[in-house]
């Protein structure tokens, strides 16, 4: 058997004992319904482990009846008149004991035979529902994380980032909700992809590009490396050609759209962030996710436009280059584990 085989088995053992965890849950999910010989192997695995238990329970049953009988069926009568003689609290104790492991094997036998049998209806009926409706992934604080998903879409996602996609994804259309940034390079396929980021939706055919779109911030920027891109926002429809960038800003209700170089979108991906005449505000939201950090500016310079790059810098020494490499001098203080930024 191998390894694949073997953690999947392992999984398959997890869902049946109710042991899984979510990120293993969305593991399991993604293979039962990539194909039809895989939805039958989870359904035939479960099937064998449920009358591999069965079995147990039968013996568990057999075991705990010859218990009862060898303490209770011919010297029940004598033993029980004699209990409220005892006065040794240890030996009533001990008494108290035997019974209750009998009661426990007796009603965890029924108690399993019981979610086995809805275990196996569910199994019968739809596999991948009995998983997960949704399938969630959240990249860690201080790393991307990589997806691949059934259609052979990729899919990186920034730290602090999470994706959301219906169980039954790629069954008649693809639909994902990003909250967070991440890099698409979507697959070719007849159905739809539709990414949804906010109050906004981007729909794609064979498409790579870049999204930044965290849902407190309220501002959004989608960058088209290859392909065709359809952003709606508003109601209003944008069609982004490769080296386009949509910048949105939901505050104001401003949509702006520019050419650039699409690498300094992705240059997160290498621990870098890169900026070419990029607003402050959106510096300063980036900065805030890459370093784990609040950080308030001053409104009357939150749309000055800035360029520049920052790289392995510390938190401190990245809002120093800031504040020295801006068209305008920049002041930053702290207090209380948040930063401030102002005009000089």
């Amino acid at each position: 058997m191998s390894n694949w085989d073997v953690n999947i088995e392992i999984l398959i053992r997890k869902y049946t004992s109710g042991t899984l965890s979510n990120s293993e849950a969305v593991y399991l999910a993604e293979w039962v319904k990539s194909s039809k010989q895989n939805a039958e192997r989870f359904r035939s695995t479960v099937r064998a482990i449920e009358q591999l238990e069965l079995q147990r329970t039968a013996q568990a049953e057999n075991f705990s009846k010859r218990v009862i009988n060898k303490a209770f069926k011919k010297e029940a009568p004598r033993k029980v008149a004699l209990l409220p003689q005892l006065k040794n609290r240890w030996q009533i104790a001990a008494i108290s004991s035997m019974v209750a492991v009998v009661a426990i094997v007796l009603g965890f036998s029924i108690s399993y035979n019981n979610a086995n049998n809805a275990e196996q209806l569910v199994a019968e009926s739809s596999p991948i529902e009995s998983l997960v409706s949704t399938l969630e992934y959240c990249a860690p604080k201080d790393a991307p994380l990589h997806i691949t998903l059934v259609d052979g879409t990729q899919i990186t996602l920034n730290q602090n980032s999470r994706l959301t996609l219906s169980a039954d994804y790629n069954a008649t259309a693809r639909n994902v909700t990003l909250d967070g940034e991440a890099y698409f390079d979507v697959a070719k396929s007849d159905k739809r992809f539709t990414v949804t980021a906010g109050d906004n939706s981007y729909i794609v055919h064979g498409t790579s590009f870049n999204i930044n779109s965290y849902a407190e911030d309220k501002l959004a920027i989608v960058t088209l490396h290859t392909g065709k891109l359809e952003a709606k926002i508003d109601a209003q429809s944008y069609m982004l050609k490769p080296g386009d960038e949509l910048r949105v800003d939901d505050k104001v209700k401003s949509v702006s759209k520019h050419v650039v170089n699409t690498e300094n979108s992705i240059s997160w991906m290498n621990k870098k962030l890169t900026f070419s005449r990029l607003p402050l505000k959106f510096v300063i939201k980036q900065i805030e996710h890459k370093y784990n950090v609040k950080i308030n500016m001053h409104s009357d310079i939150e749309d000055i436009p800035y360029t520049g790059e920052l790289q392995n810098e510390d938190l401190k020494s990245a809002l120093h280059l800031l504040s020295i490499t801006a068209p305008i001098s920049l002041a930053v203080t702290e207090s209380n584990n948040e930063f401030y930024i102002t005009k000089m």
